[in-house]
Order: structure tokens, then sequence, then C-alpha cells
């Protein structure tokens, strides 16, 4: 492996870790407090709201096809 493509890996293995510590940080920063009120449509057609889980253990997993 040349010095080039080793030097290209380690800058990007840093960013990768340095971005990781950032999202870590953001996301268990916001950990115990109260999530804000999201209402929303499930799957079925059935009107929800996030307090209807209070208690319980909630994924929530936002995409898009664009």
């Amino acid at each position: 492996m040349s010095a080039l493509m080793r030097g290209g890996l380690l800058i990007l293995a840093a960013a990768l870790v340095a971005g990781c510590a950032n999202v870590k940080s953001t996301i268990m920063g916001q950990a115990g407090k109260v999530a804000p009120e999201i209402a929303g449509v499930d799957a079925d057609g059935v009107a929800f709201n996030l307090s209807d889980y209070r208690g319980k253990v909630v994924l929530l997993d936002f995409w898009s096809t664009n």
C-alpha cells in the first residue's frame, strides 16, 4: 500500500471518529429529557401521538425515497 493511500485512509478514519464523537455527544446530551410531541399516521392509516407510548421504548425511523 502506498504512503499516499495510507495517509488518505488515516485522514478518513480520523474524520469518521471525529464525526461519530460529535453525533454521540449530541444524541446522548438529550437522554433523560422529555421528547417533543410528535403526531403522525402509522402504516395502517391510524393516527397516533408519541405520548400514546409514554413509558415504552420507541424507535423512530425517519427516511426518504428522494
